[in-house]
């Protein structure tokens, strides 16, 4: 029997597909369940840092899962966002000229009240990437050809030379910066780095705010991604990638 003479002899194969294609089209058309508790609230405080009178405005947005809410902070950096189901949220500050900063894992349970603070800090366009000239795995000095006074690179390590700001081991900013003789930044880093001696480690640079370099705990770890996040960092403005072996 061929294949065409099989649906001559069962009429009802089309009628059962039918059925199951409308009660697709049914299940697809419920409704979003609905949250047990609607009355939980986040809220916190932003600390932004900026170097003129101009107050910047400041966005926040609480994602979960039952949509996004969002509301402008006040003119004291304070923010309320009520009316939010039970959930895992995560909340996103934003603002203009400054970077975005996302936080995770904010549990809402029942008529809860949870807080969520950041640090938002002016972005360094302007700043550009010096040179990476040499780097002394001994004293953890690196030489640049930078020729003014700032901390504006946060510096990543990793034992793969396709280390960057979002895959590496370690990260740090620099301990202190001094100018050398030839009018060039060395830069002290921290050593408290997690290599073995003998491993080949390499080492690159972001541009970042400067600020935010030296407090690299602002806005903490992302536990989801296991990694820190910096606003400010530039991922376009790098170095170049050194490898040293771990003395």
């Amino acid at each position: 029997m061929n294949l065409r003479s099989f649906h001559l002899l069962c009429p009802t194969k089309g009628i059962i597909l039918l059925i199951v294609s409308i009660s697709c089209m049914v299940i697809s058309c419920e409704k979003d369940p609905e949250p047990v508790f609607t009355n939980n609230t986040i809220m916190g405080r932003i600390n932004i840092y900026y170097n003129n009178d101009a107050r910047p405005e400041i966005k926040v947005v609480a994602t979960g899962p039952y949509g996004q809410k969002s509301v402008t902070a006040d003119t004291d950096n304070q923010y309320e966002i009520k009316g939010l189901g039970n959930g895992s949220y995560a909340v996103e500050f934003i603002s203009n000229g400054y970077g975005k900063v996302k936080q995770y894992g904010i549990e809402l349970f029942g008529n809860d009240t949870a807080t969520s603070y950041a640090s938002l800090f002016e972005t360094v366009e302007d700043f550009e990437m010096p040179n990476f000239r040499n780097f002394d795995p001994v004293n953890f000095i690196l030489e640049t050809d930078q020729k003014s006074d700032g901390t504006h690179i946060v510096f990543f390590f990793d034992t793969r030379n396709t280390v960057n700001y979002k895959d590496y081991r370690y990260v740090c900013r620099e301990a202190w910066g001094e100018m050398s003789d030839a009018g060039e930044m060395k830069y002290h880093l921290h050593r408290y780095v997690p290599f073995k001696r003998g491993t080949e480690v390499f080492l690159i640079g972001y541009v970042c705010n400067g600020g935010e370099a030296n407090n690299a705990n602002v806005n903490g770890l992302n536990f989801y991604l296991g990694t820190y996040q910096f606003s400010t960092l530039i991922p376009e403005k790098h170095s170049e990638v050194l490898s040293f072996i771990m003395p």
